[in-house]
């Protein structure tokens, strides 16, 4: 496991209060495609209440399903977050609505296949940007993690 994984995993493990558990946990992947979210949902196959972190990766456009693996194989419920280059977004990383991330805890907070305990944001690079902001005005973020952020906020 390289240093940024062991970083966050332990970062978010201090928030969630993880159990230690020997083996992965399996999990379920499941396309998104809700209102103007775009994504994957991992879904870990537990019953009790997890926690879930919406994901977001970098100016590539991609969905972050590294980090995003990596928190379902550990019971947290991640849904990996597309905020431009996808259907029905933006084609550029210009005017990204910060309110995209606040819609998406909505729609894990009322999933129907599983109860969210508590909420974070996780991003990379640019996405780590997005999450920060996201976190100054989404109440329920209870912990954000940002992975090469840049040192400002881009207009």
């Amino acid at each position: 496991m390289n240093n940024t994984r062991m970083i966050l995993l332990l970062v978010l493990s201090v928030w969630l209060v993880l159990p230690a558990q020997a083996e992965k946990i399996a999990f379920s992947v499941f396309d998104v495609q809700h209102r103007n979210l775009v994504g994957q949902l991992y879904v870990p196959e537990l019953t009790a209440e997890m926690p879930a972190v919406v994901v977001l990766g970098g100016s590539s456009g991609r969905l972050n399903e590294n980090h995003s693996e990596m928190l379902a194989s550990n019971g947290i419920v991640a849904f990996s977050l597309a905020y431009f280059s996808a259907e029905g977004l933006s084609a550029t990383l210009d005017e990204v609505p910060v309110e995209l991330v606040s819609q998406a805890i909505e729609y894990l907070d009322k999933h129907k296949y599983f109860k969210a305990s508590r909420f974070g944001a996780l991003g990379v690079s640019r996405g780590a940007e997005l999450a920060l902001l996201a976190a100054t005005h989404e109440t329920k973020i209870q912990a954000v993690v940002g992975l090469v952020p840049s040192s400002v906020a881009w207009h």
